[in-house]
């Protein structure tokens, strides 16, 4: 009979009993007070601002894509021709991307009319801030002397 319990092996505990001990969770489950569901629009970004993301997540993807495929292609398969052009299709998209992003910050920003004050402030400053042309005599003792012995005590 090669069914049949050994004579030593111990009794094993019914797994059903451990309900008594811990309950039984298919009766007694926890309860969960429900979330209110939140009072914001389905759609808060601006239509302008998601299509330019979501192009630029696209133009994004593609260019990882090829920049990653197309060295694999040259180094294990030899293939120079393809793997090469999906390197300069990557490096394109990139710099398109590149390019999409900036003219839609600057048309962002050309909008606003703080900016625009803000970019002719800080052009009067930088036109104040423009370097004076200082005689020789002027400056006082050459400071190249002492930097050098300064280097040289450091060490």
């Amino acid at each position: 009979m090669p069914f049949d319990v050994w004579p030593e092996e111990p009794d094993e505990p019914d797994p059903e009993d451990e309900w008594d001990r811990w309950g039984n969770p298919e009766n007694e489950l926890p309860t969960v007070p429900e979330v209110p569901e939140p009072s914001v629009p389905e759609t808060e970004a601006d239509p302008e601002v998601a299509t330019a993301f979501w192009v630029s997540v696209l133009f994004v993807n593609v260019a990882v894509g090829a920049l990653a495929l197309g060295p694999m292609l040259i180094y294990f398969r030899g293939q120079w021709l393809l793997g090469g052009g999906l390197v300069v299709v990557g490096l394109f998209v990139s710099l398109r991307t590149y390019q999409r992003y900036r003219r839609f910050r600057d048309e962002r920003d050309d909008g606003d009319e703080e900016s625009s004050e803000s970019d002719e402030l800080d052009d009067e400053v930088s036109e104040s801030e423009k370097p004076v042309d200082v005689d020789e005599s002027e400056r006082g003792p050459d400071r190249s002397e002492t930097s050098e012995g300064s280097e040289a005590d450091a060490r």
